[in-house]
């Protein structure tokens, strides 16, 4: 019987240096995929991070109906910011446990963000060789985690790519290295099990072009204000090996299926030059809501001293630590804002207000009263430039209740912040405005963040995606894949009531 569909995630991957790299015939394999796949080019959710891109695509709906945002949320019941629990938090079911429950034979391999949940037919492996592992290696069933790494290994990333030490030549090339060792790692697992076994869908999915793609970034980009040339010199593009890596894989497991077997690969968001103010957001709100001569709260205090006299290489160490301290002194004083910064992926700041009947301390009445709000914080955030270039920081703010209307939009921030990325833009050091005075962004160890932009291939496969002229959206990609492992290409009716065909979302 044999497997009948493969899906391939390539999360991190961008479309812009792969199309590069396969112009100059370095990637044949992929090369070969796309030309002979139909193809759709995926935007991301406005304000949405890499998280809620994969979480979407591993659901079939979007966020305002699975509910995750980023993998620290905001608490309504008691103003507290707690990581988002994907074994319990999800309120919607992955495509992989849908499956499952019709009885067909799926295996899933370190999907990034998905739900991690109960199968009984196939194999569900999670925080195994993936990006900033939330929790120990698991798995269903529950015995494959042991076997796995008795048999394959566990992640030379263990603790996070995050926790990293990136000074010398040998740190980089070294990081290289163990990435690509990754790759290979899970490339032999996946053509291993498709050939002792038969599957209706096989799915590994690769991180790490996000690994990377964090931290090498201002060494792969030349102009980027941090690159060195002589540690380029040194080690090269960091990022080439990754993707000839990840090209030699899909080869591996195109090979592994032969050619007359749906294949899929979803890729993206990729990467790009990191320019963030998330680290401020707080601030920024505090001022904006109380005024640029408002006093700093204990958490800014905190904070404040924290950076003053704990090296930036101890930081990094205790930095789980260190945000559970912050969030658990900042979150007493939320109850008594009108709006608040809260935490979220550097390619956007978030905020939320304090609504009445829907946080329990609320001051701000739905309505007028909240559209009123919703314009203060948008011209105040339109105005803040950067001090050193005068070029405005913010792209756009995003305002969910005029994007979303589903049953989990109250659970997303109320405003997401988006930084503007443009070729005049800079990393951001020291930000002004009349309403917020100067504001220090401070040091991040990450030089790359995500882009908005992937795309979803299909070789022998089909479905309305690609039909439809323009970009389409991460969870429009599920039903391809869901109908490739039963066999067929027939869109489904779905079920609008539970969330199957959810609300549009403007662009």
């Amino acid at each position: 019987m044999g497997t009948k569909a493969v899906f391939i995630g390539l999360d991190g991957l961008d479309d812009a240096k792969a199309d590069a790299l396969m112009a100059a015939g370095d990637m044949p394999r992929l090369t070969a995929l796309r030309e002979s796949s139909k193809r759709a080019e995926i935007l991301n959710y406005k304000g949405m991070g890499a998280g809620v891109f994969w979480s979407s695509a591993a659901c079939g709906v979007t966020p305002d109906h699975h509910g995750r945002y980023f993998h620290l949320q905001f608490d309504q019941t008691n103003y507290d910011v707690r990581p988002f629990e994907e074994d319990k938090n999800f309120k919607s079911p992955a495509f992989w446990k849908s499956l499952d429950e019709e009885g067909r034979r799926v295996a899933v391999l370190d999907w990034h963000r998905g739900p991690f949940q109960k199968m009984t037919r196939g194999l569900l492996l999670d925080n195994w060789l993936g990006h900033d592992a939330t929790s120990n290696t698991r798995s269903y069933p529950p015995e494959k985690t042991q076997e796995v790494l008795a048999q394959y290994g566990g992640d030379p990333f263990a603790g996070g790519s995050w926790s990293r030490e990136l000074h010398s030549a040998e740190d980089y090339t070294a990081f290289v290295e163990q990435a690509c060792e990754r790759i290979d790692t899970k490339a032999r697992l996946t053509c291993d099990y498709i050939a002792a076994e038969d599957w209706d869908l096989f799915a590994p999915c690769f991180s790490e072009l996000h690994d990377l793609g964090h931290y090498v970034y201002h060494v792969t980009d030349k102009d980027h204000p941090r690159h060195d040339p002589k540690l380029y010199d040194a080690v090269g593009d960091p990022l080439r090996p990754c993707y000839l890596a990840i090209d030699k894989a899909v080869g591996q497991i195109m090979d592994a299926v032969g050619p007359d077997v749906p294949v899929m690969a979803l890729a993206g968001p990729g990467m790009m030059r990191l320019c963030s103010a998330n680290t401020v957001i707080e601030e920024i709100a505090r001022r904006l809501d109380l005024g640029v001569g408002a006093p700093q709260t204990t958490a800014e205090q905190a904070k404040t001293a924290y950076r003053s006299f704990i090296p930036e290489k101890m930081r990094r160490r205790i930095a789980p630590l260190a945000r559970m301290v912050r969030r658990r002194s900042g979150n007493g004083v939320f109850a008594h804002r009108r709006f608040f910064g809260i935490p979220h992926n550097d390619n956007s700041a978030c905020i939320r207000i304090n609504v009445k009947g829907r946080e329990p301390l609320g001051m701000i009445e739905p309505g007028s009263d909240y559209e009123k709000l919703l314009d203060e914080i948008r011209e105040g955030l339109m105005e803040i430039e950067d001090a050193d270039t005068g070029v405005k920081v913010v792209q756009d703010v995003i305002s969910i209740r005029h994007n979303y209307d589903g049953p989990c939009r109250d659970m997303l921030p109320d405003i997401f912040v988006e930084w503007n990325r443009n070729s005049e833009a800079k990393a951001l050091r020291l930000l002004r405005s009349p309403r917020i005075g100067e504001v220090d962004v401070g040091y991040t160890p990450r030089t790359g963040d995500h882009t908005s932009t992937g795309f979803f291939w299909a070789r022998g496969a089909d479905g309305p995606i690609f039909d439809q002229p323009g970009q389409r959206r991460p969870h429009e990609a599920t039903e391809v894949i869901m109908n490739a492992a039963r066999g067929g290409f027939t869109q489904p009716a779905g079920n609008p009531e539970a969330g199957e065909k959810p609300t549009s979302v403007s662009a």
